[in-house]
């Protein structure tokens, strides 16, 4: 109903002048290591970076 527009029409507001909306892209995962060796940091590396990155 009109309840529900209202509220989308909010939404879209906000998003649209959310600096977030506007931000380019940001590459996530950045690492320069491949295969082996990007596992072995993984293992090896600080506990919580692995459940950020799989």
């Amino acid at each position: 109903g009109a309840a529900e527009f209202a509220c989308f029409v909010a939404l879209v507001g906000v998003l649209y002048a959310s600096t977030a909306y506007w931000d380019p892209i940001r590459p996530y995962h950045t690492s320069k290591l491949t295969g082996k060796e990007w596992v072995d940091e993984l293992l090896e590396g600080h506990p919580d970076h692995i459940y950020t990155e799989l």
